[in-house]
């Protein structure tokens, strides 16, 4: 009876680790997230640069001994780079600061009492 009982928990506690997993998969997949800030992988570069000149923005090498790196300037939201390899955007990083503690608390803080 005892082996029946652990058998049965056993499979009742893989069902709902499906379950959760298919229900999270689902919402996951409903809204596709873009971290790229516009620039395509795989893109060529000649499309980056429009891209950028569309924004606004300026691509700028970071250093001449690092080839194929390039750093977006202009971009007031968040630090952007690209690294490109045989004229093929290969990876793009982007970073968005955070506001400082202090400043949180006080959006909060606001918030809060509307």
């Amino acid at each position: 009876m005892a082996q029946r009982s652990n058998l049965l928990r056993h499979l009742l506690f893989t069902i709902s680790l499906a379950v959760g997993a298919l229900a999270s998969s689902i919402g996951a997949s409903a809204e596709p997230l873009d971290f790229s800030e516009g620039f395509r992988l795989g893109g060529s570069f000649e499309d980056a640069k429009r891209h950028a000149r569309a924004q606004g923005w300026q691509l700028v090498p970071i250093a001449p001994e690092l080839l194929g790196q390039w750093q977006v300037k202009g971009s007031a939201q968040a630090q952007i780079s690209l690294f490109v390899c045989a004229d093929k955007v290969a990876s793009v990083s982007v970073f968005k600061p955070e506001p400082p503690r202090f400043c949180r608390r006080l959006l909060r803080s606001y918030f809060k009492l509307r």
